[in-house]
């Protein structure tokens, strides 16, 4: 004991703070990257929302008892990849957004290891579908936006896949849309899908209002320019 006294007073006991105090912050560090391995990654959950909707979805979140976080100035919202499904219907299925979407950041947080080609499938279709819709909000008179897209898969011995067509749902400000506006929304879906033609997007807006129908025809019931 004696000799140990010693060897303690000659290393010094400010060096023994300082080894125990770096100790301690790598075994904190091992533990917290041990903690985070355990833990799913997060999912981007939403962006884009406006501060009302973002605090409806957080407090529909909380009462779920789903953990979450949120970025920027709270309008982007990660959960955990293992709860994503279970969030995303969570709050469809109360009705509580209507102005955000998930674009090609979807990808910043995922990584395509382990994924099936049906998945990352699926989120190349919301990714576009989300960046469509921010597109169709930038323009005059348009106040929230969701796009659909149907991509029909080939089957086995046809020569050629059915065409893919689109829905768009818009919530229109200041009374109807004009045909130009109704034929520039068709346009900017349809140039963003590959072999998707203007007429193959049925455009609707939030009162129930065909403003496009999808069924081939050219003619839609938008107001003149």
């Amino acid at each position: 004991m004696g000799g140990f006294t010693a060897a303690l007073q000659r290393f010094g006991i400010g060096r023994l703070a300082v080894v125990l105090g770096v100790a301690a912050g790598v075994a904190a560090v091992l533990i917290a990257v041990m903690l985070r391995i355990g833990q799913a990654p997060d999912a981007l959950l939403y962006s884009g929302l406006d501060l009302r909707e973002a605090s409806s979805v957080t407090s529909a979140l909380d009462t779920a008892g789903i953990k979450y976080s949120s970025k920027g100035d709270g309008s982007t919202i990660f959960v955990s990849r293992d709860q994503v499904g279970e969030a995303r219907m969570l709050v469809a299925g109360q009705g509580l957004v209507t102005s955000g979407s998930v674009g090609y950041e979807i990808f910043d947080n995922q990584s395509v290891l382990g994924q099936t080609e049906f998945q990352q499938n699926l989120n190349e279709k919301r990714a576009l579908e989300g960046e469509l819709a921010r597109t169709i909000m930038t323009m005059r008179g348009i106040q929230s936006a969701r796009v659909m897209i149907a991509m029909p898969r080939r089957e086995l011995f046809q020569s050629q896949a059915a065409e893919p067509t689109a829905s768009v749902v818009v919530g229109v400000t200041g009374g109807q849309l004009t045909s130009a506006q109704v034929q520039a929304i068709r346009n900017v879906v349809a140039s963003s899908v590959p072999n998707m033609k203007p007429e193959k997007i049925t455009l609707t807006d939030t009162s129930n209002r065909t403003l496009a129908a999808g069924s081939g025809a050219d003619g839609f019931s938008a107001a003149s320019a």
